[in-house]
C-alpha cells in the first residue's frame, strides 16, 4: 500500500515524495467492473478484508493471486461507486469441520465456529466445490444482509480452456453481487450486477454503473457507514440506516422494480428494526457522558475525550459524539478509528469545516493521497474561498505528481490571501 506524508494546514517543510512503498502484484486482466474513468467517490469507510480458502480452491493454480485479482476488480467497483475499497489483508487455509455441499451450509459452518478473522470487518470464502448446473446466482455466491460472510465459488468449470479473462469477470461479478447484498442492495432486482441468473454480461463495454439499477445504487449508498464489526450484543444495523433505506422502499417510491415482492419483505424488516431492533441493544450513553468527552476534548485530554465520545458515537453515528472520537483519534494518530467517525459524522454534516479538513489530514498521514485529494476538492468546490483547504489540496495533488494542478491551487492560495507565506514558499519550490 502506498504511503505518503501527513497533510497540515500549516506546512513547515519542503514537499517529499512517498516511500516504502510494497510492490505491486501483477495487474489483473482488464474488467469492465473497473471504472477508472469516473470520478472516484470520497472513501467512507475502507474494508479490512480476510480470505479463507478451502482444500479443494488452494489445490488451483495461483490461487492467491487468481483471489486478490478478484478482490481488486471488485474494489475498484465499488470504490468509484460508494467509496468502499477493500484492503485484503491476508489469505488463510480453510478447512472445513464437516462435509458440507452447498453455501449455505458452508457460510452457516463459518458463522457457528470461532471467528476465524476478528480482525476483519469482511470475511470472504472462496470454494472450489463447482456449481450445480443451471445455477441461480445464490448457487454462485451467498451472503447475508448486514453480516459479515461472503461464500464464492470457482467459476472454473463453467468455462472452457480455462476460462482467462470471461472467467475474471463472471467471478469479480459474483464476488460484487454477494457483497453488495451485504450492504442492502436486493437480488432479482437488476439485469447485471444483482440480477438472480447469472448472464455474465461483464463484456458488455456499457457494463458498470449502467449494470445497477437506481434503487440497488441507493440502497447500498443508504448502508455505505454499516459497521461490520459490530460487538456481540450490540445492534449490527442502525436506527437511522434502517429508516433511511426504508424510505427508498416505500410502495410510492418512484421507479420501483419489478421485484416489488422482495421490496416490500425488506421494508418490513427495515421499519421493524427502526422501531424495534433486532436483538440486545446497548444502553444510549446520557448527555452527562457526551458533555464530559467534549469537555476533556476541549481540555486536551484525548485519551478521555475518545474514549467517552467513542461509546456515544457507537450508539448514534449521526451524533456530535462522532465528531468528538474522530477528532479526538485524529490527534492521537488513529487513523482507522478517526477516518470512520468522521466520515459517519460528515455523512450528516458535510458542512462541518474542521471535521473535514481533519479527515484530509489522517487518509493523507496514512498515505491515501487520492482519498485527500478527493475530500478536499470537493470542499473547495463549495467553499471556494477556503485558502486552507486550497493549500492542502495542492499538496495533495503535487504528491500525486499533477504539478500544473498543484501550482493553480497555490496560486488560488495567494489570490485569496496575497502574503500568505507557505503558498509562496510552496510554488517556488515547483519545478519551473
Amino acid at each position: 500500500m502506498k504511503r505518503g506524508l501527513t497533510l497540515s494546514v500549516v506546512v513547515g517543510g519542503a514537499l517529499a515524495t512517498a516511500c516504502g512503498a510494497e510492490a505491486p502484484r501483477p495487474a489483473a486482466p482488464a474488467s469492465a467492473l473497473d471504472r477508472t474513468g469516473s470520478r472516484p467517490v470520497p472513501v467512507v469507510q475502507r474494508l479490512r478484508v480476510v480470505a479463507l480458502a478451502d482444500d479443494a480452491y488452494r489445490r488451483l493454480p495461483n490461487h492467491e493471486a487468481r483471489i486478490g485479482d478478484r478482490v481488486d476488480a471488485s474494489s475498484d467497483h465499488l470504490a468509484a461507486l460508494f467509496g468502499l475499497p477493500l484492503d485484503l489483508r491476508r489469505v488463510v487455509p480453510w478447512t472445513p469441520s464437516k462435509a458440507v455441499f452447498d453455501l449455505e451450509g458452508l457460510l452457516a459452518l463459518v458463522e457457528e465456529g470461532e471467528d476465524p478473522a476478528p480482525d476483519a470487518d469482511l470475511i470472504l470464502l472462496f470454494t472450489a466445490q463447482p456449481p450445480p448446473d443451471a445455477a441461480r446466482m445464490d448457487d454462485l455466491v451467498r451472503s447475508r444482509y448486514a453480516g459479515r460472510m461472503v461464500v464464492a465459488r470457482s467459476l472454473t468449470t463453467l468455462f472452457e480452456d480455462g476460462g482467462g479473462d470471461a472467467l475474471h469477470r463472471a467471478e469479480a461479478l459474483a464476488l460484487l453481487h454477494g457483497i453488495a447484498n451485504v450492504f442492502g442492495a436486493l437480488p432479482a432486482c437488476g439485469n447485471h450486477v444483482m440480477a438472480d441468473r447469472p448472464a455474465f454480461r461483464l463484456a458488455d463495454p456499457e457494463a458498470g454503473a449502467a449494470g445497477w439499477t437506481d434503487l440497488n445504487l441507493a440502497l447500498v449508498r443508504a448502508h455505505a457507514t454499516l459497521d461490520l464489526r459490530t460487538r456481540k450484543g450490540h445492534r449490527r444495523l442502525p436506527a437511522d440506516v434502517a429508516r433511511k433505506a426504508a424510505a427508498l422502499l416505500a410502495p410510492d417510491a418512484p421507479g420501483l422494480p419489478a421485484c416489488a415482492a422482495d421490496a416490500v419483505m425488506a421494508r418490513r424488516l427495515l421499519l421493524e428494526t427502526s422501531a424495534a431492533p433486532l436483538g440486545p441493544v446497548p444502553p444510549k450513553p446520557g448527555e452527562a457522558d457526551l458533555a464530559s468527552g467534549l469537555a476533556a476534548l476541549a481540555a486536551g485530554r484525548t485519551e478521555e475525550a475518545l474514549r467517552r465520545c467513542a461509546a456515544a458515537a457507537e450508539a448514534d453515528p449521526s451524533s456530535e459524539a462522532s465528531r468528538c472520537a474522530g477528532l479526538a483519534a485524529e490527534k492521537l494518530g488513529r487513523s482507522d478509528d478517526g477516518e470512520r467517525h468522521l466520515r459517519a459524522w460528515l455523512l450528516h454534516h458535510e458542512g462541518d469545516r474542521d471535521a473535514t479538513l481533519a479527515l484530509a489530514r489522517l487518509v493523507g498521514r496514512n498515505g491515501d493521497d487520492a482519498a485527500a485529494r478527493a475530500v478536499l476538492a470537493a470542499w473547495v468546490d463549495a467553499h471556494a474561498d477556503d485558502a486552507d483547504a486550497w493549500l492542502n489540496l495542492g499538496i495533495a495533488h503535487a504528491r500525486l505528481g499533477d504539478v500544473a494542478a498543484a501550482r493553480r491551487a497555490w496560486e488560488t492560495v495567494l489570490q485569496l490571501r496575497p502574503d500568505d507565506a507557505d503558498g509562496k514558499k510552496l510554488l517556488r519550490q515547483l519545478p519551473r
